[in-house]
Formats: C-alpha cells, structure tokens, sequence
C-alpha cells in the first residue's frame, strides 16, 4: 500500500524504502529502493481497459516540479486515448543533454565530456531518434573514424555511446538494446614505437612550419620534454604549474591513476611555459573556443600534420612520451625513475615497456663480449 503525502525535494531526499503517492498530483508515484528513487505513473488508462505504469525518470534527475508536470501531461494523453506502452521519442542530442545535466550533479570536473566526442563523430546523427541507431550503423561510423582519426579515438567515440545507452536504460528514457555495446572496438595495440633522435630533430624542425597554428610548437615541445599525456597535456592550468618549482601538479580527478602526481618539468620545458604565459590569458595555457570545456580537447590533426611535415611515419602522439622513458633509460636512469618521471601506478608497466635495451646498447655490449673472447687467457700466457 503507497503512503500518501506532499511530497518535496526534502521528502523525496530522505523517504524510506517503499511506495509513495503524491497528494498534489493524482497518480504520481515515488518508488524508493536501496539504489534509487524513481518516478511513475500509476493510472488507469481508458484505451487499454487496465491500469498501467509508466515511469517518468529519476530523481534528482528529475525534480518534484518536473515529475508533476511530466505525469499531468501524460494524464492529458490517456485521456486523449494515447497510449503508453510504446517508447517515447529520444533524440541523440536530447540523451546526450539529460546525461551531461546528470553529471553536472555529480560533481565531476568535465560532466560534459561526452559533448565533445559525439559532436567529433556523430555530429550528423544529433538530430536522430535514438531507437533508429542500430549496430550496423555505429560499425561502419567507427571504421570511418578508426581511417580518418585513428583507433583510439573511434573506440573512444563508441565508447562514449555505449555510456550514453546504459544511461538511457537505467533512467527509463529508453526501452531497446544497447546497440552500441554489441560492436567491437578495434582499439589499438600495444605499441613499443619510439622516435629516434634523427625522426625528434625533425618533428622539432617541422614545428616552425608557417602552416601550424601557434599552440602546436609548444604543445609538441611540452609533450617531448615533460612525458606528459595527451589529456594532462591540454587540461594544464596555470594554477597548476610552479614555474619556480619546476613541477606541474595534476589533481587526483585529472589523473588517469586516480592519484594526485607531480610532473616534472626540464628547464626547457620551464622556458616554454614561460614564454607562452607572456601571450596567453585565462586559466588554460592551452585554452579553446571550439570545445565546450574552454581547453583543448582533440589535438589528433595537428600532431598527425606535424609528422607529416617531419616525414615521421607510424608515430602517435603518446610515442613523444614513450620516446622520453626510452631517452631516461639509455641514459643510465633506474626503472624506479622512470616510473616516477611517467608517473605509472604499476612499476609493471615501466618494466615491460622501458626495459628493453636500445640497438646501440645491444652493439655496445656484443662488442664487449667479442673482445672479452679475443683476449688472451692469462694462465696460457704465463
């Protein structure tokens, strides 16, 4: 049997497991679990000849004010003799806005990401009813993606719609499969790819191509002396970084490792950062107005153009970081170092990527070994 009251933002908030019926609005109904607090309909619908449930959402997605006016206007259809039972129209666009308005709650520090990434690889399907979206059509969008930006980003886009579908499922938005789950990703693998010393003195020359903008030299620059990743790299902040310290600090929530880390800069990378700050204002070094985080997000075409300019084939912009774990070992630099300057959770994976020896190491110890060979044995020579 429902309990019925006034319910409020307050009540609603701190009701106990059970069925609440709302006094305001005839058939609005709370349904409280230990996981979450859900609105419906409870009603009787004249065309069906039975009473029917239909839910309205979640709260605190949705609110109090929003929940009655959601079940007077169904109220209005079942009067009209429309019926429920079928799925109400969901654009990709209208999911992605009720998604990111939930994250907002969430206190996330970029609730609108998915933003960014569907209006990079689904600009065309924002308009689209979301139940129209098969399989098929997010397989041949990924591909087209995977050729056009690579395959980390493509995997990232359906990734993206995979989040988006279960949201929709869990609120009750939307009745039908995740199709995007069913596609496989054809993430990219493993990869030991680093750049030479003669391939880095030609991306440094590239980058004073007229042709690139005047954030991707020292975008380029910082990511080949500080090791840092792609999304530390275009998230920096000011506030962030101690020139005099030589450090950028990366809170925990913009740590891959969920852990606060500190990036250590080299004095060139220091003296790029302070060259930089003499032209850019705002809170972002890197800062954008095509992206609705106010930063750069998606710097794929820039790098790309870079090493084409620099003649570099099969390189990425993640292989500027690996390049400089590869520099710190040949070196002479412990794998703990390593660790410490990439900032890896697992010392397990500085081990398997950065202990493998250079050629120029292999030859100089082959050529220790051939000469040991040659060297007379003392006690034959006595």
């Amino acid at each position: 049997m429902a309990t019925r009251m006034r319910l409020t933002e307050a009540r609603v908030r701190d009701a106990a497991v059970g069925e609440y019926a709302d006094e305001i609005e005839q058939g609005l109904m709370l349904y409280v679990s230990a996981t979450a607090r859900t609105w419906g309909l409870y009603k009787w619908s004249p065309t069906e000849k039975r009473p029917i449930r239909k839910s309205i959402g979640k709260w605190p997605l949705v609110g109090v004010d929003d929940a009655r006016k959601k079940a007077k206007a169904l109220s209005l259809k079942l009067l009209e003799g429309t019926s429920l039972t079928r799925p109400d129209s969901l654009t990709l666009s209208d999911l992605l806005d009720r998604y990111i308005r939930w994250n907002q709650t969430r206190d996330l520090k970029y609730p609108d990401w998915p933003d960014d990434v569907v209006r990079l690889s689904f600009p065309d399907w924002l308009d689209r009813d979301v139940a129209t979206i098969t399989r098929g059509d997010i397989a041949e969008r990924h591909m087209e993606v995977a050729t056009a930006r690579g395959r980390t980003t493509a995997a990232r886009a359906v990734k993206c719609l995979r989040t988006l579908f279960k949201f929709a499922d869990e609120n009750d938005l939307y009745t039908g499969r995740n199709v995007a789950k069913a596609v496989r990703v054809e993430d990219s693998q493993p990869r030991r790819r680093f750049l030479s010393p003669d391939e880095q003195a030609r991306v440094r020359a590239a980058l004073d191509d007229p042709s690139l903008a005047e954030w991707v030299k020292p975008f380029m620059l910082l990511a080949l002396t500080t090791g840092a990743r792609r999304s530390n790299l275009a998230a920096m902040r000011w506030d962030a970084i101690d020139l005099d310290g030589a450090v950028y600090r990366v809170k925990a929530a913009d740590s891959k490792n969920k852990i606060p880390m500190d990036i250590v800069l080299s004095p060139e990378a220091v003296a790029i950062l302070r060259e930089r700050r003499k032209s850019v204002t705002g809170e972002w070094v890197f800062p954008s107005d095509k992206a609705s985080s106010g930063h750069l997000v998606e710097p794929f075409f820039a790098v790309k153009r870079v090493y084409e300019i620099a003649k570099v084939e099969g390189a990425t912009l993640h292989d500027a970081r690996r390049t400089l774990g590869s520099m710190l070992t040949q070196a002479g630099a412990p794998l703990s170092t390593v660790q410490r300057a990439l900032n890896h959770k697992n010392p397990a994976t500085t081990a398997r990527t950065y202990s493998i020896s250079s050629d120029a190491s292999v030859r100089e110890f082959m050529a220790k070994i051939a000469a040991a060979k040659n060297m007379p044995n003392k006690e034959d020579s006595q």
